[in-house]
Protein backbone atom coordinates (compact mmCIF):
# COMPACT_ATOMS: atom_id res chain seq x y z
CA UNK A 1 0.00 0.00 0.00
CA UNK A 2 1.25 3.49 -0.87
CA UNK A 3 2.85 5.26 2.04
CA UNK A 4 0.02 7.88 3.38
CA UNK A 5 1.03 11.50 4.04
CA UNK A 6 -1.27 14.36 5.88
CA UNK A 7 0.30 18.08 5.41
CA UNK A 8 -1.92 20.42 8.10
CA UNK A 9 -0.83 23.97 9.53
CA UNK A 10 -2.62 27.17 10.22
CA UNK A 11 -4.82 28.84 7.42
CA UNK A 12 -3.65 30.74 5.18
CA UNK A 13 -0.01 29.50 5.72
CA UNK A 14 0.76 28.07 2.25
CA UNK A 15 -0.38 24.59 2.56
CA UNK A 16 -2.10 24.83 -0.67
CA UNK A 17 0.75 25.77 -2.56
CA UNK A 18 2.79 23.05 -1.16
CA UNK A 19 -0.51 20.30 -1.61
CA UNK A 20 -0.22 21.47 -5.35
CA UNK A 21 3.48 20.95 -5.36
CA UNK A 22 4.07 17.61 -4.02
CA UNK A 23 0.84 16.47 -6.40
CA UNK A 24 2.84 17.59 -9.66
CA UNK A 25 5.42 14.91 -8.80
CA UNK A 26 4.76 11.60 -10.23
CA UNK A 27 4.70 9.97 -7.49
CA UNK A 28 3.05 11.72 -5.41
CA UNK A 29 -1.02 11.95 -5.24
CA UNK A 30 -2.36 14.93 -2.56
CA UNK A 31 -5.99 15.86 -2.48
CA UNK A 32 -6.98 19.38 -1.33
CA UNK A 33 -9.28 18.71 1.37
CA UNK A 34 -11.23 15.57 0.34
CA UNK A 35 -12.88 14.85 3.96
CA UNK A 36 -12.87 18.56 5.36
CA UNK A 37 -15.80 17.33 8.38
CA UNK A 38 -13.31 14.30 8.68
CA UNK A 39 -11.13 15.44 11.75
CA UNK A 40 -13.66 17.99 12.72
CA UNK A 41 -16.73 15.13 13.02
CA UNK A 42 -14.49 12.56 15.17
CA UNK A 43 -12.91 15.31 17.21
CA UNK A 44 -15.88 16.62 18.45
CA UNK A 45 -17.24 12.99 19.35
CA UNK A 46 -14.30 12.43 21.56
CA UNK A 47 -15.36 16.09 23.39
CA UNK A 48 -18.68 14.56 23.62
CA UNK A 49 -17.28 11.42 25.29
CA UNK A 50 -15.28 13.24 27.99
CA UNK A 51 -18.18 15.77 29.07
CA UNK A 52 -16.45 19.34 26.56
CA UNK A 53 -18.85 21.34 25.01
CA UNK A 54 -16.83 23.46 22.53
CA UNK A 55 -17.65 25.54 19.66
CA UNK A 56 -14.17 24.38 18.13
CA UNK A 57 -13.27 21.15 18.24
CA UNK A 58 -10.34 21.40 16.55
CA UNK A 59 -8.79 23.58 19.64
CA UNK A 60 -5.35 25.50 20.21
CA UNK A 61 -4.73 22.66 22.99
CA UNK A 62 -2.15 25.25 24.95
CA UNK A 63 -2.37 24.57 28.46
CA UNK A 64 -5.42 21.48 27.70
CA UNK A 65 -6.57 20.15 31.24
CA UNK A 66 -9.49 18.05 30.16
CA UNK A 67 -7.38 15.73 28.47
CA UNK A 68 -4.27 14.45 27.56
CA UNK A 69 -2.68 13.06 24.09
CA UNK A 70 -2.94 9.69 25.43
CA UNK A 71 -6.46 9.58 26.02
CA UNK A 72 -7.03 10.80 22.39
CA UNK A 73 -5.17 8.38 21.07
CA UNK A 74 -6.77 5.70 23.32
CA UNK A 75 -10.11 6.97 21.68
CA UNK A 76 -9.43 6.66 18.44
CA UNK A 77 -8.12 3.17 19.13
CA UNK A 78 -11.70 2.49 19.99
CA UNK A 79 -13.48 4.71 17.86
CA UNK A 80 -16.12 2.52 15.34
CA UNK A 81 -17.01 5.04 12.44
CA UNK A 82 -20.53 3.13 11.93
CA UNK A 83 -22.73 3.33 9.37
CA UNK A 84 -24.48 6.21 10.96
CA UNK A 85 -21.38 8.40 11.79
CA UNK A 86 -20.50 7.88 8.45
CA UNK A 87 -23.60 8.78 6.59
CA UNK A 88 -23.65 12.01 8.79
CA UNK A 89 -19.91 12.90 7.35
CA UNK A 90 -21.19 12.46 4.17
CA UNK A 91 -24.11 14.39 4.48
CA UNK A 92 -22.44 17.04 5.94
CA UNK A 93 -19.81 17.35 3.10
CA UNK A 94 -22.65 16.92 0.16
CA UNK A 95 -23.54 20.53 1.70
CA UNK A 96 -20.06 22.28 1.80
CA UNK A 97 -20.37 24.72 -0.60
CA UNK A 98 -16.74 26.74 0.19
CA UNK A 99 -13.26 26.14 0.00
CA UNK A 100 -10.58 24.73 -1.89
CA UNK A 101 -11.89 20.99 -1.31
CA UNK A 102 -12.28 17.94 -3.37
CA UNK A 103 -15.99 17.15 -4.11
CA UNK A 104 -15.20 14.20 -6.19
CA UNK A 105 -15.33 12.17 -2.71
CA UNK A 106 -19.03 12.35 -2.08
CA UNK A 107 -19.54 10.08 -5.24
CA UNK A 108 -17.62 6.93 -3.15
CA UNK A 109 -19.20 7.32 0.12
CA UNK A 110 -21.09 3.14 -0.44
CA UNK A 111 -17.48 2.20 -1.21
CA UNK A 112 -16.80 3.03 2.54
CA UNK A 113 -16.47 0.55 4.94
CA UNK A 114 -17.59 0.79 8.42
CA UNK A 115 -14.80 0.51 10.98
CA UNK A 116 -12.03 1.87 13.94
CA UNK A 117 -10.69 5.04 12.52
CA UNK A 118 -7.70 4.48 11.00
CA UNK A 119 -9.34 1.97 9.06
CA UNK A 120 -11.54 4.10 7.69
CA UNK A 121 -8.57 7.21 7.41
CA UNK A 122 -6.45 4.70 5.20
CA UNK A 123 -9.98 3.77 3.27
CA UNK A 124 -10.38 7.60 2.50
CA UNK A 125 -6.97 8.05 1.52
CA UNK A 126 -7.05 5.20 -1.18
CA UNK A 127 -9.91 6.48 -2.56
CA UNK A 128 -7.81 9.87 -2.94
CA UNK A 129 -5.25 7.56 -5.18
CA UNK A 130 -8.66 6.86 -6.54
CA UNK A 131 -9.80 10.13 -7.96
CA UNK A 132 -6.29 11.30 -9.17
CA UNK A 133 -4.59 7.95 -10.53
CA UNK A 134 -1.21 7.70 -10.86
CA UNK A 135 1.18 4.71 -12.36
CA UNK A 136 4.13 4.73 -10.28
CA UNK A 137 2.31 6.34 -6.85
CA UNK A 138 4.30 5.71 -4.17
CA UNK A 139 2.92 8.14 -1.48
CA UNK A 140 -0.54 9.44 -0.98
CA UNK A 141 -2.11 12.27 0.93
CA UNK A 142 -4.67 14.97 2.01
CA UNK A 143 -4.19 18.52 3.22
CA UNK A 144 -6.61 19.91 6.14
CA UNK A 145 -5.72 22.71 8.02
CA UNK A 146 -5.76 23.09 11.73
CA UNK A 147 -5.84 19.12 12.62
CA UNK A 148 -1.98 19.39 14.41
CA UNK A 149 -3.28 17.11 17.39
CA UNK A 150 -3.75 14.02 14.51
CA UNK A 151 -0.34 13.77 13.85
CA UNK A 152 1.44 12.17 16.71
CA UNK A 153 -1.54 9.24 16.23
CA UNK A 154 -0.98 8.97 12.66
CA UNK A 155 2.89 8.95 13.32
CA UNK A 156 1.90 6.11 15.74
CA UNK A 157 0.91 4.39 13.25
CA UNK A 158 3.27 4.74 10.65
CA UNK A 159 1.66 7.45 8.49
CA UNK A 160 3.83 10.68 7.63
CA UNK A 161 2.91 14.15 8.06
CA UNK A 162 4.31 17.76 6.72
CA UNK A 163 3.67 21.34 9.04
CA UNK A 164 3.76 24.35 7.14
CA UNK A 165 4.66 27.19 9.23
CA UNK A 166 4.31 31.17 7.67
CA UNK A 167 5.42 34.18 9.62
CA UNK A 168 2.84 34.78 12.00
CA UNK A 169 2.06 38.69 10.80
CA UNK A 170 1.92 37.09 7.10
CA UNK A 171 -0.60 35.22 7.96
CA UNK A 172 -2.56 37.56 10.19
CA UNK A 173 -2.38 39.63 7.35
CA UNK A 174 -3.75 37.35 4.44
CA UNK A 175 -6.13 36.22 6.84
CA UNK A 176 -7.77 39.75 7.40
CA UNK A 177 -6.87 41.54 3.94
CA UNK A 178 -10.21 41.04 2.19
CA UNK A 179 -13.06 38.39 2.64
CA UNK A 180 -13.10 37.38 -1.43
CA UNK A 181 -9.05 36.56 -1.24
CA UNK A 182 -9.19 33.79 1.03
CA UNK A 183 -11.63 31.26 1.77
CA UNK A 184 -11.21 30.95 5.79
CA UNK A 185 -14.73 31.80 5.94
CA UNK A 186 -16.22 34.73 8.68
CA UNK A 187 -13.44 37.04 10.42
CA UNK A 188 -11.69 35.52 13.73
CA UNK A 189 -9.86 37.54 16.60
CA UNK A 190 -6.26 38.19 15.90
CA UNK A 191 -5.57 35.87 19.13
CA UNK A 192 -7.59 32.99 17.98
CA UNK A 193 -5.51 32.77 14.81
CA UNK A 194 -2.20 33.27 16.69
CA UNK A 195 -3.35 30.41 19.03
CA UNK A 196 -4.00 28.74 15.77
CA UNK A 197 -0.39 29.21 14.39
CA UNK A 198 0.98 28.09 17.90
CA UNK A 199 -0.53 24.88 17.79
CA UNK A 200 1.48 24.22 14.72
CA UNK A 201 4.62 25.41 16.47
CA UNK A 202 3.83 23.19 19.19
CA UNK A 203 3.71 20.01 17.45
CA UNK A 204 6.45 20.43 15.06
CA UNK A 205 8.78 21.66 17.93
CA UNK A 206 7.71 18.05 19.45
CA UNK A 207 8.17 16.15 16.74
CA UNK A 208 11.03 17.67 14.80
CA UNK A 209 13.07 14.23 14.95
CA UNK A 210 10.96 11.87 14.45
CA UNK A 211 11.33 10.01 11.05
CA UNK A 212 8.25 10.53 9.42
CA UNK A 213 7.47 14.25 9.96
CA UNK A 214 9.00 17.09 8.59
Amino acid sequence: MEQILLITGCYRSGTTLLEKLLHNHSNVCIASQPFPSFYFHCKADFNDSIGIKRRYPLDHLFLETKYTESQFHDFLDRYILNEERLARLFEKMKNDKLGLWTPEIIYYWHRISYGYFIDVYRQLNGIVSEIFPKRDLSIVGTKEVLCEEYIPYFLNKGCRAIIIIRDPRDMITSVSLRERDNLTGENRPVLFSLRAWRKSVAIALAYEDHPNFL
